[in-house]
């Protein structure tokens, strides 16, 4: 283990982070320290805001991959791995936190990549068939905290097939977007996508090699997925779950005897 690796997980650990995700932000800091220190501080805190402890493939998260709009292809030499939605997948009758757990799950699988922490990720949207019903300042601004306080940089967000309502959607929240952020923002047709990812990257129903059947994607992430946190914070968030739940009945009960 790198010298300094070591001191760092002992002043994450508290912070319910496992080691596994601990080291991504040590080595996306490059092993300073404070700098490390203070990513994993930031994501904590977008974690306890939005559930992201507990993101895992329950119920909302496989009917969401299973519903065909999620694909995923790993990091390549020089090139970042992929996260891609299709189409209708952002609903904004969905509360955002839940499309935002299903994020963080998705992330989780694709830092599992050889070079994902390396080389980064992009995030690929097809908005083909997008209207005003998948648009959600709300979503926009919680996956934006989220992206950066992840322990892997959002190296591009390519927008594929942008209608006129996208491009007008994205003007109404280009005042919400920091100047970094859209400098890393793209838009391409399905014919440009090479401009942007490696061959190897694009999906098959883009005509590319990796898969982007529901089962296929579904199959990959349970082969990576590992929670965030450590198994005693899973134990610790259920008791408290279950502990919340209880005193909600208690309450109730009460109030229906009164």
């Amino acid at each position: 283990m790198p010298e300094g690796v070591e001191k760092f997980l002992r002043e994450t650990r508290p912070l319910g982070i496992s080691d596994r995700w601990a080291e991504r932000f040590w080595v996306q800091k490059k092993g300073r320290h404070e700098d490390a220190l203070a990513g994993a501080k930031a994501f904590k805190a977008t974690a306890d805001e939005y559930g992201i402890w507990t993101a895992g493939l329950d119920e909302e998260a496989v009917e969401s991959i299973m519903s065909g709009k999620v694909w995923i292809a790993d990091a390549r030499p020089g090139h970042p791995a992929v996260l891609g939605f299709r189409g209708k997948f952002h609903d904004a009758s969905v509360c955002p936190s839940v499309m935002v757990r299903l994020v963080a799950v998705l992330v989780q699988v694709l830092l599992s990549s050889e070079h994902a922490v390396e080389n980064g990720f992009c995030f690929v949207m097809d908005a083909e068939g997008i209207g005003w019903n998948n648009f959600s300042l709300d979503a926009e601004r919680i996956y934006m905290s989220l992206f950066t306080s992840l322990p892997v940089r959002l190296t591009r967000i390519v927008t594929l097939n942008p209608s006129l309502l996208m491009r007008a959607m994205m003007n109404l929240m280009w005042p919400f977007i920091g100047t970094k952020m859209r400098e890393r923002m793209v838009l391409r047709t399905s014919e440009q996508l090479g401009e942007v990812l490696h061959p190897d990257q694009h999906p098959e129903y883009l005509g590319g090699a990796i898969p982007s059947s529901p089962e296929a994607v579904l199959a990959r992430i349970r082969a990576s997925y590992r929670p965030w946190v450590t198994e005693e914070q899973l134990a610790a968030l259920a008791a408290e779950r279950s502990g919340a739940a209880g005193s909600g009945a208690a309450a109730a009960s009460s109030e229906a005897s009164a």
